[in-house]
């Protein structure tokens, strides 16, 4: 029973009673399939449906990512942020599911190596808002990405080399948007790993769909229940692509901004 409106019940939080049973404490529910999903299926998935222990999944991708609270974890309540800290935006474009991530960076934990033309030491960074919508013209997105901001951002990455189409609709809509500059799916998951490993990302906790996907982004299990190269339902993971756009521009040791972000 939950006793608040967020969805964030914790043990141990004073503001909700957590209760947890397995499957078989309803009497209708057969045994026998209880027994059959522990014997089929991974370990994590089984204490997930049917025993109702969150785990992490076997093969979850950003496994050095955890959703709790600072300092154990990534997740902040939301606060409002200064107009002056730059402004980075990813997007992943779709006719259903046009998703983007907000990105904002404190510059007075950035370090800065002018010598190597480096970041030294990325800034903290807090993903403070996120987007998702369909059936809309590149207009109506842009519009809908500005409303809220300080300015359009300083930085702005999204879809894939082949989506060119795409940012050309919002560049005529005055929302310019860069080609990412790295193709391979599994070079952007490893910079987007990089980010995490780094110590210096936050999440607000209203950014609900975010924190869902980089929790649950796994590589498919064989029959032993071990992690293959396959990223399971890779094709819904849209905040995490996003993520994948704007990585390569706020990993830690990035160059400094160039001519290649000019729009």
């Amino acid at each position: 029973f939950k006793r608040s409106k967020t969805a964030d019940a914790q043990p141990g939080d004073d503001d909700f009673d957590v209760i947890r049973f397995d499957s078989t404490e309803n009497p209708q529910f057969p045994k026998a399939e209880f027994e059959r999903a522990r014997q089929s299926l991974p370990a994590w998935k089984f204490k997930l449906f049917y025993r109702g222990i969150f785990t992490r999944p076997a093969g979850q991708i950003y496994d050095n990512f955890s959703d709790e609270y600072e300092p154990s974890g990534f997740k902040v309540r939301p606060f409002i942020i200064p107009s002056n800290w730059p402004r980075y935006i990813g997007l992943d474009f779709g006719g259903t599911n046009t998703v983007a991530i907000f990105i904002a960076e404190d510059p007075d934990t950035q370090k800065l190596d002018a010598q190597r033309n480096k970041i030294a030491g990325s800034g903290k960074l807090y993903l403070y808002r996120e987007y998702k919508a369909g059936s809309r013209t590149a207009k109506q997105h842009a519009d809908a990405l500005l409303s809220g901001e300080p300015r359009r951002p300083d930085l702005c990455f999204g879809g894939s080399h082949s989506e060119g189409q795409w940012r050309n609709e919002f560049r005529a809509a005055s929302y310019p948007i860069s080609d990412p500059l790295i193709k391979d799916v599994e070079v952007g998951i490893n910079r987007s790993y990089s980010i995490f490993a780094a110590g210096n990302f936050r999440v607000f906790d209203t950014c609900i769909g975010f924190l869902d996907q980089v929790m649950s982004y796994s590589r498919e299990v064989d029959d032993a229940g071990e992690p293959t190269e396959k990223i399971e339902d890779k094709e819904t993971f849209h905040f995490l692509d996003a993520l994948r756009a704007i990585g390569q521009r706020i990993a830690p040791d990035r160059p400094l901004r160039t001519a290649l972000d000019v729009y």
